[in-house]
């Protein structure tokens, strides 16, 4: 994504908020302002976080507790 423009993001955030306190489901408000979901991506992660690597990771952690158990 690059540098992050904090003016962007603090109007995003204040756009957000307007919406949510207008009475706007969270859901919706969160996808106006930000836009859709990408597929398989997981929003507010890392570009290079999917669903697949966040469950293999969490595979990782339990196979670490069993191993260390």
């Amino acid at each position: 994504m690059g540098s992050t423009n904090f003016a962007i993001v603090r109007k995003q955030l204040n756009e957000l908020q307007s919406r949510i306190e207008a009475g706007e489901n969270y859901e919706d408000a969160f996808v106006a302002v930000l836009g859709k979901d990408q597929p398989d991506r997981v929003r507010c992660y890392r570009t290079s976080v999917t669903r697949s690597s966040l469950r293999k990771d969490e595979k990782i952690r339990q196979v670490k507790v069993e191993y260390n158990d």
